[in-house]
């Protein structure tokens, strides 16, 4: 099991579009409220002959990951009731997920973290780098990156984890509990580390605020991406423990 185990599921994807009010036509380039199933195919097939991450220069694999989802989302609203299996089932040639970790590996000419510009138009659905960075306080405690986790987390911290979560989407604190898989509600990493959703980022810039510690790296204003332990993190708890071991190693 993983936190990043194939695409996410379809209960993470509609936590995902109803917090951010996701507009997949604009990933697609299709105008607003495209419904036409073989439009939305064929808006797919032509930026997956871009992107695909098997394409030579132009392949990669968040960009690839963005239009499947943008597709899904856009032929489920058609009420399509045809396999996607077809158009869904890419894997990277030799690569292989697991739990979020460094062992997910991609092609070296498609391992690109995803250039911001590329998705102006689908803002309110793709990470917000400039905003988030802006929002980001200067004096957060910092953790060393760490290969385990050290720490079971706190009923404090635990309570502050999950309160932060289901406030973003939409959640009663007690439906969050420590065995529930982090995939079934939408949280989920791209490459196995790197944060792509704004309501994702969200979570994690409000546990920063509330918590003093810093969770998520930005790196040269680019991209987001979050330090795990080797073993990666899977459920609700494996998170909060993340959260907690952070916490008790900050300086």
């Amino acid at each position: 099991g993983g936190l990043l185990r194939g695409s996410p599921t379809a209960g993470g994807r509609r936590h995902l579009a109803r917090a951010a009010g996701a507009d997949a036509c604009a990933v697609l380039g299709l105008p607003p409220g495209t419904r036409d199933e073989g439009e939305v195919r064929a808006a797919f097939r032509k930026l997956a002959k871009i992107y695909h991450p098997d394409v030579p220069e132009t392949g990669d694999p968040v960009r690839f990951q963005a239009i499947q989802e943008a597709a899904q989302q856009a032929l489920t609203a058609s009420g399509a009731q045809t396999s996607l299996d077809s158009i869904f089932s890419w894997r990277p040639s030799g690569a292989t997920r697991t739990a979020a970790s460094s062992s997910f590996s991609t092609p070296s000419s498609a391992a690109r973290p995803l250039e911001q510009d590329a998705f102006a138009a689908s803002r309110g659905i793709r990470v917000d780098i400039t905003a988030c960075a802006a929002r980001r306080r200067k004096d957060l405690r910092k953790a060393p990156k760490m290969k385990e986790l050290t720490h079971k987390a706190t009923p404090e911290t635990w309570e502050k984890v999950t309160d932060v979560i289901a406030k973003h989407l939409g959640l009663p604190p007690a439906a969050l509990h420590p065995m529930l898989p982090l995939e079934e509600i939408g949280l989920f990493f791209e490459q196995g580390c790197y944060v792509g959703y704004q309501p994702q980022a969200n979570i994690y810039m409000e546990l920063e605020e509330e918590l003093n510690v810093e969770i998520v790296k930005i790196l040269v204003n680019t991209w987001m991406k979050m330090d795990l332990p080797k073993s990666g993190i899977v459920t609700v708890g494996d998170f909060a423990d993340l959260i907690e071991s952070k916490l008790s190693t900050a300086a």
